[in-house]
């Protein structure tokens, strides 16, 4: 049975994030629109400038949401205010994938084949690191940043950008995902595969 449905607004690409009772998603319409989960009325609706059309999800941390755009811009929003905090313009190219976030960093990745890290707190870039590739969404794992460009799946060290381990998985690989202490990562071959550290045998 149906519920609600809400107006719409423009062209939308990325799936909705939730935060309290709110949901969060951008749009064709260079906007970040928050609707209530209750009935779907329109809460209020933050414009970002013409060339910022969002066509990836957005990262919700606490209040905050972590958006990017077409332009290349990743907008740091205060969901309650409604307010721009930060704008980052590191970014060469197209910002499509979901970010990472976590108490000190946002990780992005850019369609100009670099991933990025930022301060959390003010929006400056920490370090970028070239994938010579299309990076996917990255995932942040303890002081690590998971990530697949291409097929490869990489480590890269969460304070530094630096990377510590790859491993090339088929011609194309999904956004990872972790679980119970494991990487997973689909295949354009229809695998997937896990790795992780190896249950201890028993004697």
């Amino acid at each position: 049975k149906g519920l609600w449905k809400t107006e719409g607004v423009e062209r939308c690409d990325g799936s909705p994030s939730i935060a309290g009772n709110a949901i969060v998603y951008g749009s064709c319409a260079a906007a970040l629109h928050i609707f209530s989960t209750d009935d779907g009325h329109l809460i209020k609706e933050v414009e970002f400038d013409v060339d910022s059309q969002v066509a990836g999800g957005a990262a919700i941390y606490g209040d905050a949401a972590y958006v990017g755009a077409y332009s290349g811009r990743l907008f740091h929003v205060n969901l309650n205010s409604g307010k721009i905090i930060w704008t980052n313009e590191d970014s060469y190219s197209e910002i499509y994938e979901l970010p990472a976030v976590n108490e000190d960093y946002v990780i992005f990745s850019s369609y100009d084949g670099s991933v990025y890290g930022l301060s959390r707190e003010t929006g400056k870039k920490i370090w970028a690191h070239e994938t010579d590739g299309l990076p996917m969404a990255p995932v942040i794992a303890g002081d690590k940043v998971v990530i697949t460009t291409d097929g490869i799946l990489m480590l890269l060290d969460l304070a530094t950008g630096k990377e510590i381990w790859s491993y090339e998985i088929s011609d194309m690989a999904s956004s990872p995902a972790l679980i119970n202490g494991m990487i997973v990562v689909g295949a354009d071959d229809g695998t997937i595969t896990a790795f992780g550290n190896p249950a201890p045998t028993k004697e």
